[in-house]
């Protein structure tokens, strides 16, 4: 049963998906972020009729949707997974301009517990491109209400091997013992050292 989501890592594309490894660099993880992942995939369903039947089907994966909500949106991660440009000088500005947000591979824990076991299974999609959610600013009033922020992103399919396959996710096989582990795991699928 998932009890859990954390340790937000990102790294910016540089190079690779078609036919070789993903290559990224500025890589970046932050805590305390993560409220909630969602992920659904997308998928062909195109239909071939003969014979007054169908005799065919394809149900290939064409992409995957993802959505954060995250508890803050610190600096690095309007700049480094949506776009932002940040000024320069003592108290930089951080400016929304019409540039197109940045490809990035992003990963994710969540927290696993089964009959009294806990696991971690990271998540790292290879490529994704962000955008914000839509963000409203309400009053206290008389009682508080927590606001949080979104993230939007599309994933895309990269051909890691010359072999006509596009990915667009990975996970370890088995669910990771330790959080520490998991994060090694994350950390090494974006680059950082």
């Amino acid at each position: 049963m998932i009890i859990g989501v954390r340790d937000l890592t990102w790294a910016k594309v540089t190079s690779g998906g078609e036919g070789s490894a993903m290559v990224y660099s500025g890589g970046a993880q932050e805590t305390d972020l993560m409220v909630r992942a969602d992920q659904s995939e997308e998928r062909s369903d195109v239909r071939f009729h003969a014979d007054d039947h169908m005799i065919d089907r394809d149900n290939s994966v064409t992409g995957a949707s993802i959505s954060l909500e995250l508890a803050k949106l610190p600096a690095a991660a309007l700049t480094d997974l949506v776009g932002y440009v940040e000024g320069s000088g003592n108290t930089p500005d951080l400016t929304m301009t019409d540039a197109e947000a940045p490809y990035v591979g992003i990963g994710f824990v969540h927290v696993d517990r089964y009959k009294g076991t806990r696991t971690f299974i990271p998540y790292w999609y290879y490529k994704v491109q962000f955008s914000l959610g839509s963000r409203s600013f309400n009053t206290k009033g008389d009682s508080l209400e927590y606001q949080t922020e979104s993230l939007e992103g599309q994933a895309m399919g990269v051909r890691l091997a010359a072999d006509g396959v596009d990915s667009y996710y990975v996970r370890p096989k088995t669910p990771l013992t330790t959080e520490a582990d998991a994060i090694a795991w994350l950390k090494a699928k974006a680059g950082i050292t």
